[in-house]
């Protein structure tokens, strides 16, 4: 796509920690006030919530952290209830 850097390096790794490291604290303080588990590997997130409604608002909330650092969720991200 032309942006990012290419995924492997150990510069990709570093850069995603340092960027998410807030994403990540603000998270862990969201899950012992919430009902949901986010689990982060790199730049990929994966969110378990017991009902809709929780995973739409950890959803917004996550991307609204995001944004205040100057990154997107990408346009393929979604919601899965299972």
């Amino acid at each position: 796509t032309g942006f990012g850097i290419p995924q492997g390096p150990f510069a990709s790794q570093a850069l995603s920690n340092f960027y998410l490291f807030d994403t990540d604290a603000y998270a862990n303080k969201l899950m012992k006030q919430n009902d949901f588990v986010l689990v982060r590997y790199q730049d990929d997130f994966a969110l378990m919530a017991r009902d809709e409604y929780t995973a739409k608002k950890v959803y917004e909330l996550v991307a609204e952290q995001l944004m205040a650092v100057g990154l997107s969720l990408n346009h393929k991200a979604q919601i899965a209830i299972l």
